[in-house]
């Protein structure tokens, strides 16, 4: 088995393992009183980057943005995130050669990914704008989701993170949606870190996370 592949598939079995021991000791839901309406356990299944190492020239790392793009220059539908759909079809697609990944441009415009674990208390960052029809069909959750588990919010550096998702929360046509959790990655040891920050679209479809 090629190295690369070798150290990837132990990531993956290690976030498997670690999510595993901390669902196991908080259980399915939270306690009342902490915030939490739905925990998430990032990576869930297969990511972009496995997909694409898999199937094209691979990548070295997770890109750093997706352009949107019309059906005439996508390529592939992602298999991993085929679940997300907007009028039965798939949101996101590689490009022709395999090279980039993209988004539909009737339903969100170009997206920044954004490193949530690298955001400080107060930090504004901007991901992308979700169009209204889109916004209308799949909600504010579902987006938040897709977001997540396409590695857009990137809620991990190593290993995965374990995230507590709130409900909404609607403030002057502005949609807040609090997350907190932690991440686990591996230097010469294992190390864990608490992970804070707060998902927002407003009225014009604007997509930001502000640490927290």
């Amino acid at each position: 088995m090629h190295e690369g592949m070798r150290i990837m598939h132990w990531d993956r079995l290690l976030a498997t393992l670690l999510g595993a021991m901390v669902l196991a000791a908080c259980g399915d839901t939270a306690p009342a009183g902490d915030g939490c309406a739905r925990r998430w356990q990032q990576p869930d299944g297969e990511t972009v980057l496995d997909e694409q190492r898999r199937r094209g020239p691979a990548w070295r790392d997770h890109p750093l943005a997706l352009r949107a793009a019309d059906a005439a220059a996508r390529g592939p539908a992602i298999e991993a995130l085929a679940r997300f759909t907007l009028d039965g079809a798939p949101l996101l697609y590689f490009s022709p050669d395999l090279r980039q990944a993209l988004v539909r441009d009737d339903a969100f415009g170009d997206l920044t990914v954004v490193a949530a674990t690298h955001l400080r208390r107060g930090d504004v960052a901007t991901l992308g704008v979700v169009r209204p029809a889109a916004r209308h069909t799949l909600g504010e959750l579902a987006i938040l989701e897709l977001l997540v588990r396409a590695d857009i919010i990137q809620t991990y550096v190593h290993i995965g993170s374990e995230l507590c998702i709130a409900d909404p929360v609607v403030v002057d046509g502005v949609v807040a949606i609090a997350v907190h959790g932690s991440h686990t990655f591996m230097t010469n040891k294992l190390h864990r870190e608490r992970l804070q920050f707060v998902f927002r679209i407003d009225a014009a479809g604007i997509m930001t996370l502000t640490g927290s």
